[in-house]
């Protein structure tokens, strides 16, 4: 297993109690992946007959945390920091855990853009882990991070 050194990024559902009065409507959220590589793990896999090799390095998101107000839609776009992350590095999916609670967010891959674009409209309180994959395709090295995203509250009554 690599070693990954970060800051951790997470969303936080907020309780009504918590939400300040006014909000609502969807929200639209930005996050921004900065990666610095520092070397490779000596793990590998083959994609389409080719060799991948793994790399660690160090995960910074800006802001670490996004918060979604009780009852609203989350539209989060994740972002790569091209000038702070070491050159040829790219956001290539965004993929929830199977040990997550249904509800929440599918796996989205990268756009034309560049970015990762999904909506979190699940309403169900819990904790939901999630990675980022990240590949650096003039190399043939990838490498992941598994951020958490915290929602509390959520759903339920009024």
């Amino acid at each position: 297993m690599s070693t990954i050194t970060t800051h951790e990024f997470h969303v936080v559902r907020l309780t009504k109690e918590a939400t300040p009065l006014g909000t609502s409507g969807g929200q639209d959220l930005t996050t921004q992946v900065t990666f610095v590589y520092a070397s490779l793990t000596g793990n590998s896999k083959v994609i389409n007959g080719q060799t991948w090799y793994e790399a660690t390095g160090t995960f910074t998101f800006t802001p670490a945390q996004l918060e979604i107000p009780y009852g609203d839609t989350g539209n989060i776009k994740i972002k790569m920091d091209n000038q702070g992350s070491t050159n040829g590095w790219k956001l290539s999916q965004f993929i929830p855990k199977s040990t997550n609670p249904a509800g929440g967010p599918a796996a989205a891959s990268a756009g034309a853009d560049g970015n990762i674009d999904f909506t979190d409209n699940n309403s169900v309180a819990g904790t939901y882990y999630y990675g980022i994959y990240l590949e650096c395709p003039s190399n043939k090295y990838y490498a992941s991070y598994d951020p958490t995203i915290k929602q509390d509250g959520g759903g339920g009554g009024c």
